[in-house]
């Protein structure tokens, strides 16, 4: 059980720092 909630963890955190890796190259011309 604790396995699937680590994870899931892990996918978010992947998910984040792509999310800003895109936004912070977005923000510049």
């Amino acid at each position: 059980h604790f396995k699937i909630i680590l994870e899931n963890k892990k996918q978010t955190l992947k998910t984040s720092t792509k999310l800003s890796k895109y936004r912070s190259n977005r923000r510049k011309p």
